[in-house]
Parts: C-alpha cells; structure tokens; sequence
C-alpha cells in the first residue's frame, strides 16, 4: 500500500532460483502503473517475476473455494496458468478486453457491424483458454485425489470435471475445432445477445465441478469435506507449479486457525516441500517446532 504524504511505495527481495541469485524490486505508484526490476533492469510485464519465483497463496478466501461462486475456481485456474504458462496471461487479458469492448457494444446498442468481428477474437483466445484451462483440471485432479485421499484417511475420494461453454463437448479436440464452434455459439445466441443487452456466452462463465465421493461437493459437502477438497486443491496447484526439483513459494495467510488438527497436520508437514511463510494469530505448527520461525510484532 502507498501511505498516506508518499507518492510511491516500494518492496524489495533477494531470490535464489534456478541456481541463481536475483534481486527483485516491485515499486507502486500513485500516479500510475506499477514497476518491476530484475537485477535493476525494469521490465516490461509484471508476469516476468514468475519467471524466476513461483507462488501459491492460500488465505481464508480459499476455505470457500469449493462452495464459492464459479469465480474464485476459475481464478486457481487463470493464477497457476499465468504463472506456468507463458502466452497465457496475454491471451487472457486480450479476451477480457474484447468482452468489455462486446458487452459496451450490446449495452449501449452500438454499431453492431462490428459484433463478428470481436466475436472472431473472443472465439481466437477463448479457445486457448479452454484447451489450457482443460488441461490444467486433469491434471490437478491426479493430485488433489491423493492429497484429499491423505487427509481424509482414505474415507473420501475427490474428482474434478472442468465445465465450459455448453457446445464444447471434447475440450481436447484442438484449438482450431475449438475456435469454430465457439464462433458457431456466438452467432446462434447473436439475437438473444443484443435482445438481453449483454454476453450470455462464452469462457468468462466456465467452471470446475467438484466431487466427493461421486456428489456434488457445492451441493452436498459438509464444512469440514469443503475445506479438505479446498486444501487437496491449493496443494495440488503447488505441485503443478513445481519445476524440476524447485517447488514454488507457499504464502499461508491466516488459515491455520480455520482448519482442525488433521488438516493442520497435513499443512505442517508439507512445509519440507520448499518454503513455506505462515502468517498466524496464534502460535501455530506445533508439529513442526523445528521448521518455525516465529516472528512477532
């Protein structure tokens, strides 16, 4: 955050990455967008930082992963596929861009000789966004069945089902197919579309489903079944993010206190597997004294 009498606030970190050392430096101003600097080069694009560190952050919010609307599932998505996967931020941005520029259009009954065109576009990048964020789900999956599998003592199994615009049947059929038949929906809810004044197609509705045992975990999982999945989730995306023998950075913001014995058990343990910074109102990670540093104010 930027005080109060200041025009500009600054965070700094020495990193070691990949076999090398790197200093980073983020600076925030108040007249305008944000810098980075590697190695006192500024760079272009933020998402350059998670070419050299990778992050995984679990806060309260993501307690309500499972339960919460489509939104917060598709931001695991977008987050680690940012991160991982280079284009991807860019194709992302471009579609969002693209929708704000469809939905001004519909909503203010703009000049629609210009609709097939932006519906080209969202088609282009909606595309690639469906065949990564697919392809993400299965393989979060693999790992959050075991994860979940461990923390619920073998009594529970999760599945995922990633769920997208409603005439994609096979989110692996290639882009090209992909892009058609997105193109092919948008030209048949055209009418309704200018008719309700807004988008009611596309990729900023998709999804992840979420099974327990075979039922809807949105529908039917109890608080503690939610958090187990939300947990299982968080770590498999940290081991999606994992490079070689480098696992990303795990940032968890005050959750200890929301989780029962063995899911904080689980999360203690799980501290070997790279860094782990825990912020906490209570002293927390009792199973692990030897892994601790308190830090206190």
């Amino acid at each position: 955050m930027i005080n109060f009498g200041f025009d500009r606030a600054e965070i700094a970190a020495g990193v070691f990455s990949r076999g090398r050392d790197f200093e980073m430096k983020l600076t925030l101003l108040r007249s305008g967008k944000g810098q980075v600097f590697i190695n006192d080069v500024k760079t272009v694009k933020k998402s350059k930082m998670s070419e050299i560190i990778r992050c995984v952050v679990f806060s309260p919010r993501d307690l309500f992963l499972i339960k919460g609307a489509a939104g917060e599932r598709r931001d695991l998505l977008d987050g680690a596929l940012c991160q991982k996967k280079s284009g991807y931020a860019d194709a992302l941005s471009r579609y969002e861009k693209v929708l704000a520029g469809k939905q001004k259009l519909l909503r203010d009954e703009g000049d629609l000789s210009v609709l097939p065109e932006l519906n080209r576009q969202l088609a282009f990048y909606g595309a690639m966004i469906i065949e990564n964020r697919a392809a993400l789900c299965e393989t979060l999956e693999s790992a959050a069945k075991s994860i979940h599998k461990e923390i619920s003592g073998g009594k529970e199994e999760l599945s995922l089902k990633y769920k997208t615009v409603s005439t994609v049947n096979d989110p692996f059929c290639g882009r090209d197919a992909l892009s058609e038949i997105l193109l092919a929906r948008f030209e048949e809810m055209r009418e309704a579309e200018i008719r309700k004044q807004c988008c009611l197609t596309g990729v900023q509705r998709d999804d992840i489903e979420v099974f327990i045992n075979g039922a809807d975990a949105r529908a039917y999982a109890s608080q503690g079944q939610a958090r187990t999945a939300a947990v299982a989730l968080k770590f498999s995306e940290r081991e999606y993010l994992k490079e070689e023998n480098e696992y990303p950075v795990m940032l968890l913001d005050d959750v200890l206190s929301e989780l029962d014995a063995p899911r904080q058990e689980y999360i203690a343990g799980s501290t070997e597997k790279g860094q782990t910074f825990i912020t906490c109102c209570e002293t927390a990670c009792s199973a692990r004294p030897d892994k601790i540093i308190e830090i206190t104010r």
